[in-house]
């Protein structure tokens, strides 16, 4: 993950800030430095595509109020899952089984479909009919499969 650095004052005025304000700064490799004003968010910090997916889709399981958004989830999970199976795809065949970064994408494809496949099977009228102390728990059900599959591997 990128480090992101905090400067108590900036020492000259900039694009962001003016001379003597507080501001953040990370770099992704081979990219140019970013700025902020406010603490960045972990999307704006990750340069894996497959981590900032997984993390938009946790912001959208956080803000779920309609059973119907549920759909949309499982879409997007399994649109991830495709990604997975096609980067293993464009990789040389004695590389998809015995390395570790096949092996990686393997895993998260099956996993992914496998939450898919849970996610299918929940009762859409248990989540319709929510009240909202029992909303947080079942998002935080969905969030719990999120960060299985994000850390996997490492």
């Amino acid at each position: 993950m990128t480090k992101v650095h905090f400067v108590k004052s900036a020492r000259k005025d900039n694009r962001i800030v003016k001379k003597g304000e507080p501001y953040y700064w990370w770099k992704h490799p081979y990219k140019p430095m970013e700025y902020s004003k406010t603490k960045p968010t972990e999307i704006q910090t990750t340069s894996s595509p497959f981590r900032r997916e997984l993390l938009q889709l946790q912001a959208y399981i956080q803000h779920l109020t309609d059973p119907d958004d549920l759909d949309d989830i499982i879409d997007g999970i399994r649109s991830l899952a495709d990604e997975c199976e096609q980067n293993l795809a464009n990789m040389p065949e004695y590389l998809q089984d015995t390395s570790e970064p096949g092996q990686l994408l393997l895993d998260r494809f099956d996993a992914l479909n496998e939450w898919a496949d849970e996610l299918e099977a929940v009762d859409r009228e248990i989540v319709e009919g929510a009240s909202d102390e029992e909303l947080p728990e079942i998002k935080q059900r969905i969030m719990d499969d999120i960060w299985l599959i994000k850390y996997e591997g490492e």
